[in-house]
């Protein structure tokens, strides 16, 4: 599991190196399956996976700037002398030749978000998996039709180098929401569904957090769990309360939890982000103890 692998682990802002002498580099590989795509140039020319149906780009998620386009062959990716270390999105744009929403269009532009953190003079290796799934397909994670015809889209990746980790995570292109493996069980069920309004695989929750990090500061709290309002996106404890996303990773002892999993009354510490307007952010809750009633 990654966790915390970005908000938090390096400085809000990029630390600026010369760019002269860095020799901060990402590379990774791209497999997309379960629908043909289109070139993102020339929508008439579609077929399997190749150079021209996918970029790869590096963004400030703090300012949503793009900073870096990488260089990209049929399946692979990679970037060299990044100028910049600290938190990235990096970001994949596609064009499959379908319509996702279940209507009658010949396409649909779909962009994968995944978040990283580059290390100065390090390498980071993304492995990336993309399965478009059409609604009448039946899978290991699913075996029902969704509502309306839409697509889901399964995303796999894995971190090395630098960054270590492994995700998986489904974004129901109708609904608009994303689920997480939290717990790292190869399933999606009984994990919290957040809602992702860019269809992005980042939660509308996750991106107002990226959003405080150049005004946020680290914040801690031990307290009793007191309500659990999953669908709002957010907990209280100890009076105060608290947000959470699709990435807020929940411990008991070694073991991964669901946020499902937390009951009210348990006693957590909390380690997260303070930010505008007395925003508070949980990025990592830790259960010390049961629930006491």
């Amino acid at each position: 599991m990654i966790g915390l692998f970005v908000l938090g682990c390096s400085s809000s802002t990029p630390i600026i190196d010369d760019p002269a002498t860095t020799n901060t580099t990402v590379e990774g590989t791209l497999d997309i399956t379960g629908s043909q795509l289109a070139d993102l140039t020339d929508a008439s020319e579609v077929g399997d996976q190749d150079a021209e149906k996918f970029t790869v780009r590096l963004i400030d998620p703090t300012e949503d700037l793009d900073l870096t386009t990488l260089i990209n062959d049929d399946v692979s990716f990679s970037g060299e002398e990044i100028a910049y270390s600290g938190d990235y999105v990096l970001e994949i744009d596609l064009l499959p030749a379908a319509d996702l929403a279940g209507g009658a269009a010949e396409f649909t532009p779909v962009t994968v978000d995944i978040p990283i953190v580059l290390v100065e003079n390090e390498a980071t290796v993304v492995n990336v998996e993309v399965e478009f799934i059409a609604p009448d397909a039946v899978t290991a994670v699913h075996t029902t039709s969704q509502p309306g015809g839409a697509y889901r889209i399964q995303l796999r990746y894995q971190l090395q180098g630098a960054q270590t980790g492994s995700e998986f995570m489904e974004l129901n292109w109708g609904d608009q929401v994303l689920r997480r493996d939290s717990n790292a069980d190869g399933s999606l069920e009984n994990e919290p569904e957040f809602a992702d309004a860019n269809r992005d695989f980042i939660s509308n929750g996750l991106a107002e957090q990226f959003q405080q990090m150049p005004h946020s500061s680290p914040h801690e709290l031990h307290g009793t769990l007191e309500a659990i309002h999953l669908e709002a996106g957010w907990i209280q404890v100890a009076g105060a309360r608290l947000e959470v996303n699709e990435m807020t990773l929940v411990m008991n002892g070694m073991s991964h939890l669901r946020l499902n999993d937390l009951e009210v009354g348990q006693h957590v510490r909390v380690s997260g982000q303070q930010g505008q307007n007395d925003r508070h952010y949980a990025q990592e809750i830790i259960i010390t103890g049961p629930a006491s009633y």
